[in-house]
This record gives structure tokens, C-alpha cells and sequence, in this order.
């Protein structure tokens, strides 16, 4: 399923990107990496950068991985959105490190939350079709992390509510390719002109 949500974000964008699954660690090496007093969470994105190259580490809990393996993509995202969002997190925030890295552009932590949120909500509503909840579902009604101090806390609110707004807009694409369309160029931009644009948005 893993390698079935990438494919998905990568046919959604129309970008090409390394398998995650080559780029995925346990929990033993995050405990490594990060040390015992790190917080608990049920995905990690881990970049270090030496010189000119990006090391990137994907952690995923097994329990979502397996929550999600179990399913088809409508039953997960109907009967374990919460794995599927986790998941799907993941593999958003490495897509998007990977293209910029690859055309040594910056990426903001904001920017790079936000468009998972975004990410979430599209291929939810592409595998389950419209559903008048789902925005609640992921923006209103998810519960923060424990374990985050009041910097994470905030980004994560803001990255929610721009993405929501922006998928309001989304919502209205009643043609699969117009909305693909949309993200496409969506996706394009520079991290200054998206982060406008979501502003602009909400």
C-alpha cells in the first residue's frame, strides 16, 4: 500500500521520485537517531544534509503500515483514516523534499505540513469520491500530537487551517481533470508563491 499511495501522489502531480519503501526506517534507528527523549509520533521524516547531498529517512509506525496493508484504499481511508493519513504523511513530506532537493530549492516546515494535509484530503476524496465530512473529518476534527511543544502546535493548526481552505476550493472541481490540473500547477510553484497563494486562499 506504501508504494500504492506513492504512485498515486506521483500520478496526481505527474512527477517521478526513488520508491520510499528503499528510504524507510524502524524505530530502532530513529531512537538512534533522535535519542530516547524524543517524542513519540507515528511518522518521522529525517533529513540531514552533508555538502551537496540530502539524506532522507522515512519511519512509519507498523501499526498504521499494517492497518492500511489490510485494506483496499477506499476501506482504509473509510475504516482507518487515521492510518491512512499517517502513511500518506510520510510519503507527502518525501515526495516533496526529493523534487526539492533535486532542484536545490528550500522547503519551510510549514510548507512542507501543509501540503501534506493537502495531500491527505486529495487522495481520500479520489479514492472514496465527494464526501461532505471528509474536510471536517481531517481539518476540524483531528486531534493534535502529544508531546508537541507550542512552535510544532501552532504550524500544525496553521498547516490544517490553510489546508482546508484550499480544499474548500478544491471541492468545487466536480471534473477529475480539471482538479488535476489545478494541483499540477498547484504543485509547481516555488514554496514563496504556494504559501502566498494558501494565504490568499483562507
Amino acid at each position: 500500500m506504501i508504494a500504492l499511495i506513492q504512485r498515486h501522489l506521483q500520478a496526481i502531480y505527474d512527477i517521478e521520485a526513488p520508491d520510499i519503501r528503499d528510504y524507510l526506517v524502524d524505530a530502532e534507528a530513529v531512537r538512534a537517531i533522535l535519542g530516547d527523549g524524543a517524542r513519540p509520533a507515528r511518522e518521522w521524516v529525517l533529513v540531514r544534509q552533508a555538502d551537496e547531498d540530502v539524506d532522507i529517512g522515512v519511519y512509519l509506525h507498523a501499526d498504521d503500515i499494517e492497518a492500511v496493508e489490510a485494506r483496499t484504499p477506499a476501506e482504509a481511508v473509510r475504516e482507518a483514516l487515521p492510518a491512512w493519513c499517517a502513511v500518506t504523511e510520510g510519503v507527502s513530506h518525501f515526495l516533496l523534499l526529493v523534487r526539492r532537493a533535486a532542484r536545490d530549492e528550500t522547503v519551510s516546515l510549514l510548507e512542507l505540513e501543509t501540503q501534506a494535509e493537502v495531500d491527505k484530503f486529495v487522495t481520500a476524496r479520489l479514492h472514496v469520491g465527494p464526501d461532505p465530512s471528509l474536510r471536517r473529518r481531517l481539518f476540524r476534527e483531528a486531534s493534535l500530537a502529544d508531546g508537541l511543544d507550542a512552535h510544532e502546535r501552532e504550524r500544525y493548526r496553521e498547516a490544517g487551517r490553510l489546508a482546508d481552505r484550499y480544499c474548500e476550493r478544491l471541492e468545487r472541481h466536480r471534473d477529475v481533470a480539471a482538479l488535476l490540473a489545478e494541483l499540477r500547477v498547484f504543485y509547481r510553484r516555488t514554496g514563496h508563491a504556494r504559501m502566498d497563494l494558501l494565504r490568499r486562499a483562507a
